[in-house]
This record gives C-alpha cells, structure tokens and sequence, in this order.
C-alpha cells in the first residue's frame, strides 16, 4: 500500500464527537507511521491510555470558540459568520505557525481534537495552504454511551441527577457527527465503529488503512501489530442495550447512516442535509436562547422544551 498524496505532505484528521474512541484510532495511525504534533496533552483519569491530541491546539480552539460566543459542548451548529470573523484570522495564523513547526519536514501526520469536527471550514482551507492532502478517519459511537461516558468521566458537562443530559449529550454529538460528516464528504476517508474497533481492532486497523490509502505497507504491518496488542473490549467503560429504540428521530438517522457507511455500504446524504438544513433554520429562531453549550433557564422548563420539539418538526415535515 503506497502513498497515494502525491509529492505534497499528508494529513489524517481524526474526526469524532468527544468520548468516541478517537484517542485509540489515532494513537494506532501514529503506530502506522503517521507524525504526531508536539505538546501532547498529558494522560488523565479522563483517558489513562492518552489522548494524543497538542495541548497547544487544543488551547487555540477553545480560545476562537470562546472569542466567537461558541464552545466544545455547543449543540448549535457553527455559522459562516464565525470563520469570517477577525478570530478566525486569528486561530488560523496560531494553527498555521504549529503547522510549520511540527510538521514542516513531515510527509505524513496525524492531528486529532473533536473540536476539529466543528471546525472543519477552516481546517480544510488551513491544509491547502500547508500544501497538505487531508485524509479522513471519522469515529463514532453510541450517542448514549458518550452522554454517559461524558458525565462520568468529564467533570462539569452536566449535572448527572438533570435529565436533560441525555437531550445535551445526543445533540451536541449530533452536531459534530453532521458537521464531520459533511464537510469531509469530498476527502478520502474511512468511517470506523468503535465497537467494531474494540471486537476486531487488528481488522478496523486494516480496514482503516486500506480506506485511507495513505501509509506505506511496512508501517501497515507494524500498525497492526500494535493494535492487536494494546486495544481490546475490555476497555470500554460505558456500554448500551443497543436498542435504539428512544434515541430522538435525528440522532437516530446519523447513528444509522454511520453504521451503514462503517459497514462499507455507501448510503445517500440527502437526509443528512435535510436535517442540516432544518437545524440551521430552528436555530436562526432558538439559538439566542442558548449561550455556548449551556441552555438558558427558559430552556429549562419541559413546556418550553415540548413546543421547540413541535415548531422543528413542522420544519422537517
């Protein structure tokens, strides 16, 4: 399996709501060859296994997500006006100076942060202007399990005795899973399980590689050497019934359509962005009631939040 990037470097963006997995996938693609950034983020109680995501590139996306009145737990979709604002600039110029430090003598790297997953107007454009082909590896899991996994292992997300943390955690991962869904569409790339990655991860490793196309055979085998050696189901803390059965219509469809597409079927997107499209509209209406991941008090009262319920349906039909 050759590089298929052509003379130019390669970039994986691991994508991926918070809580997915993606910290394995990725530390399986740098076993495969692929550079990691400096500055990782130290393991935690969070992640003992490590996150290996840059601190610093963590920091300069929390600081335009806070500049532009946004955040990493915002169920709200990211707007055009946020990535032509002067903060964008300013993120771009920070990120681009990491680029060059880290990776000026890279041909191929791996750089992960679910943030990425929201923020990929600007990354896509940002790797273009490094002279980067971008590849995508795009992981996911239950909505329930990372809402769960959230509020056990992520001090401050919720309030673990509200019900509404059920409602924040599958809506934020529906944002991410959309926004990442849609904006890496054109990319090379491989959508991953997480339970498929934890069953067989010597096969997810292959599959992902073989999706990808970008790492050199010799890497491939030591990649999956490692895998079978440091992932297995018995890491995973948090787990559902699999029934799906009261996941909300949206969240339900996105969890479909990934499912579909891990399987190597190649389902259709029009519904993606009909829901897309639908969000977009309701929050032109509610989204001044929600201040950067944390619904307002109003918010709070079930009336409120049964009328939103029936306004966005009429919206979808």
């Amino acid at each position: 399996m050759a590089m298929s990037s052509g003379p130019g470097r390669a970039c994986v963006l691991v994508l991926g709501m918070h809580r997915s997995g993606t910290s394995a996938m990725t530390r399986t693609i740098n076993a495969m060859g692929a550079a990691l950034p400096s500055n990782l983020i130290e393991p935690s109680p969070d992640n003992e296994e490590g996150f290996w995501e840059s601190e610093e590139i963590v920091k300069i996306h929390n600081d335009f997500l806070v500049a532009v009145g946004h955040g990493w737990n915002d169920p709200r979709m990211p707007t055009k006006a946020m990535f032509d604002s002067p903060a964008a600039a300013t993120c771009r110029a920070a990120l681009m100076a990491v680029l060059r430090r880290d990776f000026a003598d890279e041909t191929l790297f791996v750089i992960k942060d679910p943030r990425i997953s929201i923020l990929m107007p600007m990354w896509s454009g940002l790797l273009e202007e490094f002279g980067a082909k971008p590849f995508v590896l795009l992981g996911f899991r239950h909505p329930d399990e990372v809402a769960l996994s959230l509020v056990k292992r992520r001090d401050g997300f919720v309030d673990s005795a509200n019900k509404a943390i059920a409602q924040h955690g599958r809506a934020v991962w529906l944002t991410h899973n959309l926004e990442a869904e849609r904006h890496s569409r054109a990319m090379p790339r491989a959508i991953v399980s997480y339970d498929d990655f934890l069953a067989d991860p010597v096969e997810s490793a292959r599959s992902l590689a073989e999706g990808l196309g970008c790492f050199e055979q010799a890497q491939v085998v030591a990649g999956l050497d490692f895998a079978k050696i440091h992932w297995k189901a018995g890491m995973r803390n948090h787990a559902t019934s699999g029934d799906d059965g009261d996941l909300p219509v949206w969240v339900d469809r996105m969890y479909v359509w990934l499912c579909a597409a891990a399987r190597g079927e190649d389902p259709p997107t029009d519904d993606l962005d009909a829901m897309a499209e639908a969000m977009a509209q309701a929050q032109a209406l509610y989204g001044p009631l929600i201040r950067a991941g944390r619904p307002s008090p109003a918010l709070t009262k079930a009336p409120v939040l049964k009328r939103i319920a029936r306004r966005v349906s009429k919206i979808v039909g």
